[in-house]
């Protein structure tokens, strides 16, 4: 499709954002030789909302009698500072059963705060650097996942914080 535009136009395009899949980095870095790439911070935050998750579910398994695990999975998603008092009050029912799951939170919530804050790429990624310090202290399989995913395109995440390109636009056509 972008070979057809022709190389010369290719070579001008000086960002690209695109989803965690090595064809589309492949294919990006391919097609567009001078660009940018910047992983879509949601499907980064989207990674680690699934493992947040997983650790939800693997509490409702265990405990399958206590409703504290129950109905939650949108509440661990918002920030805390957008829950109402009645979230609230649930996701601390929940914590109290589940220090883990809370520590899990904190992360969840100090990570959507790096792309909030990050002055640059170079800064991201000292920031990223220190939620991998800490959020490794969870020693939790899905964690290790996402700190794996982090580690291996770094580069690629942090560059958010230059560009600020995300695919949005694209994928809601």
């Amino acid at each position: 499709m972008f070979v057809s535009i022709g190389a010369e136009i290719c070579q001008q395009i000086q960002v690209v954002s695109c989803d965690i899949l090595d064809s589309y980095i492949l294919a990006s870095r391919q097609c567009f030789p001078n660009a940018e790439i910047t992983l879509d911070h949601f499907h980064i935050v989207k990674a680690l909302n699934e493992s947040l998750d997983a650790v939800r579910k693997s509490l409702r398994k265990t405990y399958q009698t206590h409703q504290e695990f129950k109905n939650i999975k949108w509440l661990l998603f918002k920030q805390a500072q957008n829950c109402t008092e009645e979230q609230t009050h649930l996701l601390n029912l929940a914590f109290e059963k589940s220090p883990t799951l809370h520590q899990f939170y904190i992360q969840r919530n100090r990570f959507h705060a790096i792309y909030q804050s990050a002055t640059d790429a170079e800064n991201m990624t000292h920031l990223l650097n220190d939620w991998i310090e800490q959020a490794t202290k969870l020693e939790h399989p899905k964690t290790n996942k996402f700190i794996k995913t982090l580690q291996n395109w770094m580069a690629n995440i942090a560059s958010y914080a230059n560009t600020f390109a995300t695919n949005a636009v694209t994928e809601g056509l």
